[in-house]
């Protein structure tokens, strides 16, 4: 899925407005009567990472033009982030969703600031939440980080830096 989202290429503005929308059902979170047992459970996850990755790609490839669907790619990732804290099957939709906050701030933070800054502001807040944004409180004091996964660490970490 992410390989012919890479072939999009100059085209991925173009299909943004069929990939996006789709892409977010995939990650969102399926009720519970849809999943029957344990192993459809895990399709879903992986299911639910590749779309993370698929959106993460598409906002790489539109760059200043993801300010359309930043509410809803931020809302996405809180949601994630927010309530599936401790939830072990949710670890790589949780994963996904961090990269995805990365990539939109990373590539999209400067434009985000101007044209959706409650986006912007939701995902700081969530980063903050879990420890990564912001700083500790009094002098000698480190932050404490509410986040177990490395990989959601690692992604969460290097976020808040390029809005510097």
């Amino acid at each position: 899925l992410v390989l012919a989202i890479r072939r999009c290429g100059p085209a991925a503005p173009h299909y943004a407005p069929i990939l996006i929308p789709a892409l977010i059902d995939g990650a969102a979170p399926q009720s519970t009567t849809h999943v029957s047992g344990s192993n459809s459970s895990s399709h879903s996850e992986e299911l639910r990472a590749t779309c993370f990755s698929g959106l993460a790609e598409v906002v790489s490839l539109i760059g200043a033009q993801v300010s359309r669907f930043a509410v809803r790619l931020g809302d996405l990732c809180v949601m994630t982030l927010n309530l599936e804290k401790g939830n072990l099957t949710g670890t790589d939709a949780r994963r996904g969703a961090a990269y995805l906050i990365r990539c939109l701030v990373e590539r999209c933070g400067p434009n985000l600031l101007r044209t959706c800054p409650e986006v912007l502001r939701d995902l700081y807040r969530v980063m903050r939440d879990l420890g990564f944004a912001g700083r500790g409180r009094g002098k000698g004091r480190e932050r404490t980080l509410h986040e177990n996964d490395q990989m959601v660490q690692t992604h969460l970490a290097f976020a808040p830096s390029s809005l510097d």
